[in-house]
């Protein structure tokens, strides 16, 4: 049987059919092109963007120890809020609170109080703005990839001890 075929194709008769077989499949081909075979019906919707990415906030609570010179070290508790507005700058906010204990001097005259108990509430808020210099990846062997950002931070604040 193959050998017919072959022998049909090197005739003259095999290549004309040939011929046609081709031409046949390319104006099938040209029609499908034309014409799809499936029409989608797509409704189509409005999105609104929001104003802020909420996926570019962070907040943060961290608790930790803070010593105030001759007052002792005491419990710590802060907010942070950071809003990145682009790969390399963001805007953050930070608020703390603590209340510190007695100085040296209280503990060793006895009776003797320096502060009323709201002047030994310790607060301190800034707001600063940062630039990222080379956010991006340090991979440090094939198997280690570390996140890396250095960046440069500067910004003002306030705090407030002892009533001022």
């Amino acid at each position: 049987m193959e050998g017919r075929a072959l022998i049909l194709l090197l005739t003259g008769r095999g290549v004309s059919a040939l011929l046609f077989l081709l031409a046949g499949m390319s104006a099938v081909a040209a029609e499908a092109r034309d014409e799809a075979v499936i029409q989608p019906r797509l409704e189509r919707r409005e999105v609104a963007l929001e104003d802020i990415d909420t996926e570019n906030l962070e907040l943060g609570i961290f608790a930790g120890v803070m010593n105030v010179e001759d007052f002792g070290s005491s419990r710590l508790t802060s907010l942070r809020l950071a809003y990145h507005a682009t790969e390399y700058v963001f805007v953050e906010g930070q608020y703390a609170r603590t209340r510190v204990g007695l100085t040296s001097y209280e503990r060793l005259s006895g009776d003797v109080r320096l502060l009323t108990d709201e002047e030994r509430n310790y607060e301190y808020y800034d707001i600063s703005l940062g630039l990222n210099l080379f956010p991006g990846e340090s991979f440090v062997v094939d198997r280690w990839t570390f996140t890396t950002d250095l960046y440069v931070l500067g910004g003002a604040g306030a705090t407030t001890f002892a009533g001022e």
